[in-house]
């Protein structure tokens, strides 16, 4: 087989071997993991699950609950502070002075009323509006492209474009090539047992447990992949050059 090159920013891994590789004696419970990690793209799928959690607090009722809650603290504090002032003699409990503190103390109850009726723009509804949407951000992440060529089953040379999408911060040298390695196995594998070229969906689908082996490994939020383009090359090779490759 002819050299693959996996690039990235002008960074060549250039070819990881000329043999057809070897698929990794992986468990299976490590190799079809179904968690957060894949497929759920960016963002991942448990920061989603984290701005539902968030959202839900936007309904009437517990919109409700937490004005009152701040209400009832805000009175019992009031209380507090005007109990602690006439023990100290600082105050006198005259009528005008309750009056005050009454007043002071029912301010949040007529805020969180007036604040009901422009839901949902309303201040507590903006905050958690906006903490869930902090969630629903896409991380950053770093692109790395590699061209694989492989060999379907009928003889035909297949290349194949992939475009990997990770989290990974620092050097990236080890991840390329386990990614390149893992993946290549895998497409090696799916276009050995092909007569025609698979899909794009059939591509991504293969390397998705190969791309979760390396996000276990590497402790990544995100990684996922992309095939970017797909074709195959007219040219054929006999089984004796494919094994001696």
């Amino acid at each position: 087989m002819k050299s693959v090159h996996c690039y990235t920013e002008g960074l060549s891994l250039g070819s990881l071997g000329s043999s057809p590789p070897k698929i990794p004696q992986i468990g299976s419970s490590i190799l079809f993991l179904r968690g957060a990690l894949m497929k759920a793209k960016n963002p991942p799928k448990a920061y989603l699950e984290k701005a539902q959690s968030i959202e839900k607090y936007l309904a009437p009722g517990m919109i409700a609950s937490i004005y009152a809650t701040i209400a009832v603290l805000w009175a019992v504090l009031i209380s507090l502070v005007f109990a602690a002032l006439v023990s100290l003699s600082a105050a006198t409990p005259t009528p005008v002075t309750l009056a005050i503190y009454g007043v002071l103390a029912f301010v949040p109850s007529a805020t969180a009323v007036a604040a009901w009726f422009v839901r949902p723009n309303d201040p507590v509804s903006a905050c958690i509006a906006h903490l869930a949407a902090t969630w629903r951000k896409p991380l950053s992440v770093v692109v790395e492209r590699c061209t694989f060529k492989t060999v379907l089953m009928s003889g035909q040379l297949f290349s194949i474009q992939v475009a990997f999408y990770h989290s990974f911060k620092g050097d990236n040298r080890r991840l390329n090539e386990q990614l390149y390695t893992f993946a290549r196995a895998a497409l090696f594998t799916l276009c050995s047992m092909r007569l025609s070229p698979p899909s794009r969906a059939d591509l991504e689908a293969a390397m998705e447990p190969a791309l979760e082996i390396v996000a276990s490994e590497f402790k990544l939020t995100v990684l996922y992949s992309d095939v970017l383009e797909t074709y195959g090359i007219q040219e054929t090779y006999e089984e004796e050059e494919l094994v001696s490759a």
